[in-house]
């Protein structure tokens, strides 16, 4: 009996974490950052043997959007299609960058994935450029990356 080939699906709206809980929808114009109201509720004992202390703290946070991100810490990128001085690749082949946390493409898309598809908008494009089209970032090397 053969074994069964293997099967792999593609999740377009994985989340980890807070980002799940976005209720935001997916409209234009996009926010810039994804908002909640959190309530956090405190409990403890007084320091010299008064009764039982109950503190609740309420907030208003944001999550990093698309605009708060101003690079990306290569750790990030597990590979790169094609590679580093490739000059044969075939022009209609598609080029593409596998991260390492799967959820990156979408992570700071600050709005839900719309109901019938599922789907997040991506917050970053690839864009592929020859050589002499565009300036190198070295002038980053100093800055901090929010990864």
């Amino acid at each position: 009996m053969d074994k069964p080939l293997g099967t792999y699906s593609f999740l377009p709206y994985l989340r980890v974490g807070l980002a799940n809980k976005i209720l935001q929808p997916d409209q234009d114009p996009v926010k810039l950052r994804a908002s909640f109201h959190l309530e956090l509720k405190l409990d403890g004992k007084a320091v010299e043997g008064g009764g039982t202390l109950s503190e609740t703290i309420a907030r208003d946070v944001q999550l990093y959007g698309p605009g708060d991100i101003v690079g990306i810490d290569p750790r990030a990128i597990i590979k790169t299609e094609p590679r580093n001085w490739i000059t044969n690749f075939e022009p209609n082949y598609l080029p593409y960058i596998d991260f390492y946390d799967e959820d990156f493409p979408w992570r700071y898309t600050p709005s839900k994935a719309d109901e019938p598809a599922h789907r997040l908008r991506p917050w970053l494009a690839l864009v592929v450029l020859e050589e002499g089209e565009f300036e190198d970032g070295k002038n980053l090397i100093d800055k901090p990356l929010p990864f």
